[in-house]
């Protein structure tokens, strides 16, 4: 459940990390996309910043995912260890 504004924003931006590495895409690969730097993805990522209307639209685009998708809150945020699984996974390809 989302209490408030910094709850939403981190709650986009571990579905974010997760869909980015599900892709096997870098920070600086989805930087390039969306023609921003790789620090500002970790801001995103980290529910530091919120991208615009327009940039969250070039993210649903990049990550081959719909809005939807992309705030899917019924789904719990991804484990840890589900994100070192996907990272492995894309070294051992």
């Amino acid at each position: 459940m989302i209490t408030n504004d910094q709850d939403f924003s981190w709650r986009v931006g571990q579905r974010i990390k997760y869909l980015r590495l599900r892709l096997g895409a870098s920070q600086s690969d989805l930087g390039n996309a969306l023609g921003v730097t790789f620090q500002q993805i970790q801001k995103y990522e980290r529910g530091v910043n919120d991208p615009s209307l327009i940039g969250f639209a070039k993210i649903c685009q990049a990550l081959n995912v719909t809005p939807n998708e992309l705030l899917d809150f019924d789904d719990p945020p991804p484990r840890p260890d589900a994100v070192r699984e996907i990272l492995q996974a894309g070294i051992e390809a």
